[in-house]
């Protein structure tokens, strides 16, 4: 075997067995992912009641004050303003003091921006969205599946660039784009893993990769820092009050977060959770979307006076900044509007298509080798009695064999 079979087979080797370990939970993150690309559509589609125009707007502090009132023992921690006249306003609560995600519980509170009124609210932990969340992200598994699905999400990437090199080892001139469409069936299979592998390849290893970084974001943190340099602080601001001072409403704030980027629309505010603590508001540009403040620019203001604290936005951050602010879109494909999210949907769909046309060739390649080693310990015991039957007829015969050869 030459140098360059051995690397073949070493590289087939990285490409396949891997694929039997993380091809499952690959295949089920993967399609998860593809559902969570659309979660908005899905659950304006599933959940938001559609109102009529007023002829009046409410304040945004009236509207919260209604909001807040569904259940006094959890505050809104976000506020998503409507895009069109006959979306509501929704408001997030969530329990107070909450660590993590899950201990949120948080409730979406739809809110009429004409008068202010509650007109439904649902329990966002108990959807069906939600559970295809703690799948994609955590296997069900809290913070341990959340580590095992990074590490997952890092083996899918070995699994993608090691099938680019296969690619490029096997694909024969004038056939590496070609899918076969006649004649046998797992030619057909083949054809199309080689060549929907590596159109997504790349886009696959993207995807993984990004969603590794939720697994271990303060390692990837630290390494980022040391590549690009100190990185600027993502924690919400603080602020002191002076003395004496109360802080502004929600429309005060609205009005001061407009002013600051007035050519994009204000999406999303998130009001403190201290007295102390900065308002931030998030402003999305055409194809923005979602309720992070990765979703777009997002400005930190004083909660007593509305002055710019600190501006996120990706086209003027550091270069670490602006890679930790990108992953979010990244991941879900929002960097590039309705198309890239399209595209991504795709990608989602991938690896369980690679995994289970790589299924068919693995099976197709050793049925007819199975027969073969079924059948070699029977060889193995048959040969010697075979060599000695063969050794005694020889014997008989030569002594049937005469003095001169006759």
């Amino acid at each position: 075997m030459g140098p360059m079979a051995s690397v073949r087979t070493v590289v087939r080797a990285l490409h396949r067995w891997p694929s039997f370990v993380v091809g499952f939970v690959a295949l089920a993150v993967g399609l998860s992912g593809s559902i969570l690309t659309f979660r908005e559509e899905i659950e304006h589609a599933l959940y938001e009641p559609r109102i009529e125009p007023g002829s009046r707007t409410a304040t945004l502090a009236e509207a919260l004050a209604k909001a807040g009132a569904v259940d006094p023992l959890r505050r809104v921690s976000v506020i998503v303003l409507p895009d069109r006249p006959e979306r509501p306003l929704q408001f997030i609560l969530q329990k107070r003091g909450a660590l993590s995600l899950k201990e949120a519980d948080q409730w979406t509170v739809y809110a009429s921006p004409y008068d202010g009124k509650v007109l439904s609210w649902r329990s966002r932990e108990t959807s069906g969205i939600a559970r295809l969340r703690d799948l994609h992200f955590a296997l069900f598994g809290g913070v341990t599946g959340l580590v095992v699905n990074g590490w997952m999400a890092l083996v899918l990437a070995l699994i993608a660039l090691s099938g680019v090199v296969l690619w490029f080892q096997t694909a024969t001139r004038g056939r590496r784009f070609r899918i076969t469409r006649t004649g046998s069936w797992k030619r057909t299979v083949w054809d199309l893993h080689r060549v929907g592998g590596i159109v997504f390849a790349l886009l696959l290893a993207t995807a993984a990769l990004s969603g590794a970084y939720y697994s271990f974001r303060e390692t990837f943190t630290r390494l980022l820092a040391s590549a690009t340099g100190p990185l600027a602080p993502r924690a919400t601001p603080t602020v002191e009050g002076p003395a004496g001072a109360s802080a502004l409403d929600a429309d005060a704030i609205a009005g001061a977060a407009r002013a600051v980027m007035p050519d994009l629309r204000l999406a999303v505010l998130r009001p403190p959770s201290q007295p102390n603590q900065a308002w931030a508001a998030t402003f999305h540009r055409p194809g923005d979307q979602g309720e992070s403040t990765d979703s777009g620019p997002t400005a930190f203001l004083n909660p007593y006076t509305g002055a710019v604290l600190r501006l996120d936005d990706r086209r003027t951050m550091s270069p670490g900044g602006r890679i930790l602010k990108t992953m979010e879109p990244l991941h879900y494909g929002k960097l590039f509007g309705l198309p890239g999210r399209l595209v991504w949907f795709f990608v989602g769909l991938t690896p369980g298509l690679l995994f289970v046309s790589g299924l068919l060739m693995w099976w197709n390649r050793t049925r007819g080798l199975r027969p073969r080693r079924a059948a070699a310990p029977i060889l193995a015991l048959a040969l010697p009695v075979a060599g000695q039957t063969a050794s005694g007829g020889s014997a008989r015969a030569a002594s049937l064999v005469r003095p001169d050869g006759t």
